[in-house]
């Protein structure tokens, strides 16, 4: 298999939907190590046009570029009271990303 799994998790809003419903936000990323790509994007969300949203948002970016360009196009998008919680755990997501699975797979985040 070319490809391995991240996840991350960020506490919800207080108040709002997602937090009453499930108290944290997640992002699930299937990422191809050799490219930096991510292959697949699965959020936990609400509804399915939310998850459907952002996945398309995310899967195809290359995290060789960073992940603040990623950041920027979740927020020029991305309108929800969640967005906060959804850019944190895209930042810890790509933190485990770059400290944890490249050093372990003894591959490096080429820029």
């Amino acid at each position: 298999m070319e490809t391995i799994l991240i996840t991350a998790y960020a506490q919800a809003p207080k108040g709002s939907a997602m937090y009453e419903a499930y108290k944290t936000t997640g992002v699930i990323l299937e990422i191809n190590p050799n490219t930096h790509t991510i292959i697949r994007c699965e959020y936990i969300f609400l509804t399915e046009l939310g998850k459907d949203f952002i996945s398309r948002l995310i899967t195809g970016y290359d995290l060789s570029k960073g992940i603040e360009p990623l950041i920027e196009r979740v927020q020029t998008h991305c309108f929800t009271a969640s967005n906060d919680s959804i850019v944190m755990a895209l930042r810890i997501a790509y933190q485990r990303y770059v400290q944890t699975a490249l050093p372990k797979l003894g591959k490096k985040l080429h820029k």
